[in-house]
């Protein structure tokens, strides 16, 4: 026990232990820093038998697996179904025109634009036709 130990004792005992201690560390560590390479000698003909396994096996597990019962009679039910055709007229995108349209009319405060003798005009503006006309004809 290291109570019963005189001091003398204690630390002779405690520093054996720490150097123990600290020689695996850096044994570990000179390991870890410095990992000795096994070097593998095969015969040619031995290395090629590997080579040629490791390529068949990859071969093998990039091959889809095979088709149960179930997917081959779903594939043949999709193919015996006739094409369905598509109903009704698809989206037209931007700059898609079925025929050509005529310009787009808009309305302004006075009526349509450019109408001065409309009747909405000529009732918002208080204005009669032969004086909008006069006006017309002024250069």
């Amino acid at each position: 026990m290291s109570y019963e130990k005189i001091d003398e004792e204690l630390i002779a005992s405690v520093t054996s232990d720490v150097k123990a201690h600290f020689e695996k560390c850096k044994k570990e560590f000179e390991a870890k820093r410095n990992p000795e390479k096994p070097y593998l000698y095969l015969p040619k003909g031995e290395l090629r038998k590997r080579v040629e396994e490791h390529n068949r096996k990859m071969c093998e597990a990039q091959k889809p697996p095979p088709k149960s019962d179930y997917e081959r009679q779903l594939i043949k039910v999709v193919k015996a179904q006739p094409a369905k055709k598509k109903a009704g007229k698809g989206v037209l995108h931007l700059g898609d025109t079925s025929r050509p349209l005529s310009p787009l009319i808009v309305a302004d405060q006075y009526g349509y634009r450019g109408n001065l003798e409309s009747p909405l005009c000529l009732r918002w503006t208080h204005l009669k036709i032969i004086s909008l006309r006069a006006v017309s004809r002024t250069p």
